[in-house]
């Protein structure tokens, strides 16, 4: 398999730290070398490009303000089925598939760290759980940044209160920001 570049950042991916990291799991090459003009950033290494960008970055950091922290750089990294569960495998010693996998590097109250996501595993997801796609990709979207504000998702009660939260959150997308 042939050898992949992709820029990286925090400790797992290192998107903001401008170092490149081989790996030989990504399908073609891809060197991202984007500008830090955000605190949220939108990535894809797959053919998805997110709509509403804007008023999904208001929501998320509102989601963070209401929980009483402070997003300082949050990328989220839209990728292929495969590709997460390479992460998986990486990185958690995981051998299955996921929809999304965070990657912390906050410190305190300030948020900072990457999120992956299988627009696949949404997609799939959204036809059992979600009454559409869009609503299944802001529910995983908020699930990982919920994870950076310290909720978990290991135990039942840890399970039906991030899932209470996600709920919450969703709701906030449509009002006026």
């Amino acid at each position: 398999m042939q050898t992949k570049e992709l820029y990286m950042q925090t400790n797992i991916l290192n998107l903001s730290h401008r170092k490149y990291i081989n790996f030989d799991f990504f399908f073609y090459d891809l060197i991202v070398s984007l500008p830090r003009i955000m605190c949220i950033e939108f990535i894809s290494n797959i053919d998805f490009v997110l709509s509403s960008k804007k008023k999904h970055i208001n929501w998320l950091i509102n989601v963070a303000n209401l929980e009483g922290y402070k997003i300082k750089n949050v990328v989220y990294v839209f990728l292929s089925d495969d590709e997460l569960k390479s992460l998986n495998v990486k990185y958690l010693n995981r051998d299955y598939y996921t929809d999304v996998l965070s990657f912390n590097d906050s410190i305190g109250k300030e948020i900072k760290g990457d999120i992956a996501i299988s627009i696949k595993r949404v997609k799939e997801n959204a036809k059992q759980y979600s009454p559409s796609f869009d609503e299944e990709l802001r529910r995983v979207m908020v699930h990982g940044l919920l994870h950076f504000m310290n909720y978990k998702d290991s135990t039942k009660e840890e399970i039906a209160l991030i899932r209470a939260k996600e709920e919450k959150m969703l709701g906030l997308f449509h009002v006026k920001q």
